[in-house]
């Protein structure tokens, strides 16, 4: 939520970007959307290049790291997901 007395302080600023150009960044917030092959190789860990996006993604948040799954690759991804550590957002 943001002050209205310190309005122009709090102002909300965003960026779209590849993960490669922000590796050696440190973001408040990431939203990282990703095919399902790019997920399951995620969450396979650093041992592919897909992989090795995926956690600098998720190094690069400081604060809020939010995963986008598309719904079309849900159901074939989500119990590794939730074994992960993953939970749906309330909607």
């Amino acid at each position: 939520m943001i002050d209205p007395s310190n309005a122009l302080e709090d102002r909300v600023t965003f960026r779209i970007s590849t993960v490669h150009k922000v590796k050696w960044e440190s973001l408040s917030g990431v939203f990282y959307v990703a095919r399902r092959s790019d997920i399951l190789a995620m969450l396979s860990g650093p041992a592919t290049e897909e992989g090795r996006i995926g956690y600098v993604a998720v190094t690069r948040a400081r604060d809020l790291f939010v995963f986008g799954v598309p719904v079309i690759c849900l159901e074939g991804v989500k119990p590794a997901l939730v074994a992960a550590g993953f939970a749906p957002a309330p909607l």
